[in-house]
């Protein structure tokens, strides 16, 4: 699982979590960090991305990432209720 969010106790926890579900995790500060990672290792599975980040969003993350791998399961966590106006969310399901 690929964890991606600048905030460095939301990353950490969340990694933790996963970890003692027994997933094995890669950590990511920013969205070009991930997509770095996300080259590097063939093996991800699933993506967990926070949405405001700085010089790249989570979205802008999903849409980098659909366009090589467009069937990779991605999680998009935010604590902001609303997407920004125009948010290409065709193929997202939400849950409340």
């Amino acid at each position: 699982v690929l964890v991606v969010d600048d905030d460095v106790l939301v990353l950490m926890n969340t990694a933790a979590l996963l970890e003692d579900l027994g997933h094995l995790v890669l950590e990511a500060n920013s969205g070009a960090e991930a997509l770095d990672i996300f080259q590097r290792e063939p093996g991800i599975d699933l993506v967990i991305t926070d949405q405001a980040m700085p010089s790249m969003t989570g979205l802008q993350l999903i849409a980098s990432i659909k366009k090589v791998r467009p069937d990779m399961p991605i999680v998009l966590a935010t604590g902001y209720g609303e997407l920004p106006p125009g948010a290409d969310t065709s193929d997202c399901r939400f849950v409340r």
